[in-house]
């Protein structure tokens, strides 16, 4: 199965102000949303999810959470085709839990995208992405 992961702010998940979309351009995709299930029951929803579903969503402070705590986002999503992280202007800190998740991607193409103007520091914000970009299989949106 064709599988997409996308991370995204908790604001967007809890709003679902993805619903629409993908009911738009992706018709039929069977969805699953990682984050309802207990802590401890997340990891083996998320491979469960990844087994049955074209579409997985969590939020990044979930993906992050479970690299730091065990390791296990990332091979519990390495059969996704596509990693998708919306709003990667959050990604400045290469210490962070997140940028530490989509590091440990290594097999799977990984879409930035970010719809926040840079109109102050449009510098800082490029190099971001540049150094996110430097992860194997990263593409700049």
């Amino acid at each position: 199965m064709l599988v997409a992961v996308l991370v995204l702010t908790t604001r967007v998940i809890v709003e679902e102000v993805w619903r629409p979309h993908l009911r738009r351009y992706a018709p039929g995709a069977l969805v699953h949303v990682v984050g309802n299930e207990a802590p401890e029951k997340r990891v083996q929803a998320l491979r469960q999810a990844m087994a049955t579903k074209h579409v997985v969503l969590c939020t990044a402070t979930m993906a992050g959470a479970l690299h730091v705590r065990d390791k296990t986002w990332a091979a519990a999503t390495a059969g996704a085709r596509l990693v998708v992280v919306d709003e990667c202007q959050y990604m400045t800190n290469p210490d962070s839990q997140l940028w530490q998740a989509v590091r440990a991607r290594r097999a799977t193409p990984v879409l930035l995208m970010s719809g926040t103007p840079c109109h102050n520091q449009p510098a800082r914000q490029l190099r971001a992405l540049c150094r996110a970009a430097a992860a194997p299989g990263a593409a700049l949106a």
